[in-house]
């Protein structure tokens, strides 16, 4: 099992598209985001992927969380 990450730029990116940015490996369940503007916001969600990559959940709730 593995996780991709998504993140888009602003709190309106609950509603829009975001990008890929990192496939996690289980038993790896945490990603850090490093190199990002403080003080910026940005909205994440996660979509849990099986042995194939064409085995995948819905995606996660967006969360939005504020670079320090």
């Amino acid at each position: 099992v593995k996780y991709w990450v998504f993140r888009a730029d602003g709190y309106a990116g609950c509603l829009f598209g975001k990008a890929k940015i990192a496939t996690v490996t289980a038993p790896t369940a945490t990603y850090t985001d490093s190199g990002l503007l403080a003080g910026r916001t940005f909205s994440y969600n996660v979509v849990a992927v099986g042995a194939s990559d064409q085995c995948y959940t819905q995606a996660s709730r967006c969360v939005q969380s504020a670079a320090q």
